[in-house]
């Protein structure tokens, strides 16, 4: 298997995205656990790439997948990134209004749920 990179938005006080590494296949749109100065912080994977973005870089590795399958999808991700652009407002507080509390906690949330945008003007 080789490495993926994903761009991650981490759902702590940081600003930006963050690249991690990945040797299992990852989806864009799942919740993950990253270390951010060497402590978990949960974050949402926004793009992933087969090809690392400064090939003279180490990356850290994405910890684990928070859950199997993605919570949001890629028109969710432009929203997400729209929010922050429109309003002037960090991530964190895009993904504080987008993502119900249960799933921005990592804590168990009932599959039959999820999120959908209807109109992306």
């Amino acid at each position: 298997m080789t490495e993926l990179f994903a761009e991650v938005l981490p759902l702590s006080g940081i600003p930006n995205a963050l690249v991690y590494r990945s040797e299992e296949p990852i989806k864009e749109g799942i919740l993950v656990r990253v270390s951010i100065k060497n402590k978990p912080h949960l974050g949402l994977v926004s793009k992933v790439y087969e090809d690392s973005p400064d090939p003279n870089f180490k990356f850290l590795p994405i910890l684990e997948p928070i859950y199997p399958n993605p919570i949001v999808n890629e028109d969710e991700i432009k929203l997400i990134q729209w929010l922050t652009r429109y309003y002037g407002c960090t991530t964190l507080a895009a993904l504080e209004t987008a993502l119900p509390t249960l799933i921005r906690k990592g804590k168990p949330f009932p599959v039959n749920y999820s999120l959908r945008v209807t109109q992306l003007q």
